[in-house]
């Protein structure tokens, strides 16, 4: 991704690791402490690229047009924004996880990306020329399943635990 980075001046990306991913790195012995800084470096010394470690994310999702991702963090969470969003995955390893129904609804109503040219194709095609046909299958998801409300999240809950409950 920083190769891909460096070759297209006219795209922005920024890199937000999981906070545990140096630790990891580390203690796998897959990048050594100096290495893994080097790394991030290269990213910040980009004119297109950055790093940002811990913090708040929610200025990110406004500020972003799409989200690449790896994890299951920020799935349902980036939806609200109603901006594409590509899962770096296997369908076998999605089965494999163990989602639940609500979990498989939300990885189907993002873009997946098998190959290094699934990557390319969606930044091209989805984000650069906005050709994004999960749109609707994405504000469906969030309209429907997420329920997407003007309440705060904590009056949502009370209402739904109060008609359970009472």
């Amino acid at each position: 991704m920083l190769e891909y980075v460096r070759a297209c001046p006219d795209i922005e990306v920024v890199l937000k690791p999981h906070p545990l991913l140096k630790r990891q790195c580390i203690r796998r012995g897959l990048l050594s402490p100096s290495e893994i800084d080097d790394y991030f470096a290269a990213w910040n010394n980009l004119p297109n690229g950055s790093v940002v470690e811990g913090g708040d994310y929610l200025g990110l999702f406004k500020s972003s047009d799409a989200m690449i991702l790896d994890s299951l963090s920020f799935i349902s969470e980036y939806m609200y924004t109603g901006k594409p969003a590509l899962f770096l995955c296997k369908v076998k390893d999605i089965l494999a996880t163990g989602f639940n129904e609500y979990g498989l609804e939300a990885v189907q109503s993002l873009y997946e990306a098998h190959s290094w040219e699934d990557v390319e194709r969606f930044i091209d095609d989805v984000v650069i020329q906005g050709n994004d046909s999960h749109y609707e299958l994405r504000m469906r998801f969030v309209n429907d399943v997420l329920k997407w409300t003007d309440k705060p999240a904590c009056e949502y809950i009370v209402e739904y635990l109060k008609e359970q409950l009472l």
